[in-house]
């Protein structure tokens, strides 16, 4: 009976992994060729703009974003260690999740991320998911906690503690994630080192707004007040993540937001931008990530249900 049970579920655990696996394979060639024909549409609408003028915010904000992936790949890594050892496989399902993430509807890159880690780890399903969704929360409440400080129509007595109160709840997420076996001082440092690159992480891309701003002529802005803007627009759109593409919420935000400092043209165009630039660094951090990943792999010969432990 117990040999029956034990092929009976090695031949369930196969078949699911075959399933994952193909389900990470068909969402990453659905991701390139989303990304290609996001490229070939986007470059109809920019095909009249002088380059020239935005080379330099173009490679500042590359660099931004590049550091902004490392970071926020770092805490991943972290939330995923209380349930496998760190390895180069993470590396390369983070890099093609990259890509995932322009699909249609936020939840696929959730999908994919299952799938993958499904597929070529031993951690749950359940638990990739679970985590999924609390680095999603906590993102958006980060993102809530800088874009209250901004609302000057609230008073300061009413802004400050609501703030104060979504990046607590953030950091509280984390702390209940962590196992309790790492005591209430460890896990509330971890969280709030995690708080604080999401943080760092919003700051990141409200830089690269704010390049895209000056390049485009605009005035009277600060980077603080950038960096509100980005969390503002971006907070919403990741909160609104099922709605096709975003179906402009972030365009529309943004027009709403630098009323008084920009045109609509001129805020259209920085936003056309910045999709580009995005899914140039998408392509990009995604393809050199994943193809050193694979390399290094390769050339390493993996530990049973470890991988290749990154040192």
């Amino acid at each position: 009976m117990i040999e029956r049970f034990v092929l009976k579920w090695a031949e369930f655990t196969q078949s699911t992994k075959t399933r994952w696996k193909w389900v990470g394979r068909i969402l990453s060639v659905a991701a390139f060729i989303y990304i290609a024909a996001l490229l070939i549409y986007t470059g109809f609408q920019i095909q009249e703009i002088n380059w020239h003028l935005y080379w330099q915010a173009g490679l500042i904000s590359l660099g931004l974003y590049f550091i902004s992936l490392v970071i926020q790949f770092f805490v991943w890594v972290r939330m995923l260690s209380f349930h496998n050892k760190a390895s180069w496989q993470d590396v390369v399902i983070y890099t093609r999740v990259i890509l995932l993430r322009r699909l249609p509807g936020g939840v696929w890159h959730w999908v994919g991320r299952t799938a993958m880690y499904s597929e070529n780890t031993s951690i749950p399903s359940k638990v990739i998911m679970t985590g999924s969704f609390i680095e999603w929360a906590m993102l958006i409440l980060v993102a809530g906690g800088i874009a209250i400080t901004g609302f000057n129509e609230l008073s300061i007595y009413l802004r400050l503690p609501i703030a104060i109160a979504l990046i607590v709840l953030a950091s509280a997420i984390g702390f209940t994630w962590q196992p309790a076996s790492r005591g209430v001082v460890g896990r509330t440092f971890e969280s709030t080192v995690w708080v604080a690159i999401y943080l760092v992480a919003w700051l990141l891309g409200g830089l690269i707004f704010y390049a895209f701003f000056l390049a485009t002529g605009g005035e009277g802005l600060t980077w603080q007040r950038a960096w509100w803007v980005w969390a503002v627009s971006g907070g919403s759109g990741m909160l609104l993540f099922i709605v096709p593409g975003g179906s402009g919420i972030r365009e529309i935000l943004l027009t709403w937001v630098l009323y008084p400092y920009l045109p609509p043209a001129s805020v259209i165009l920085m936003s056309v931008l910045i999709r580009v630039m995005y899914i140039l660094g998408d392509v990009l951090w995604g393809s050199l990530g994943l193809l050193l990943s694979l390399k290094i792999t390769r050339d390493k010969k993996p530990l049973p249900d470890e991988g290749n432990p990154i040192p």
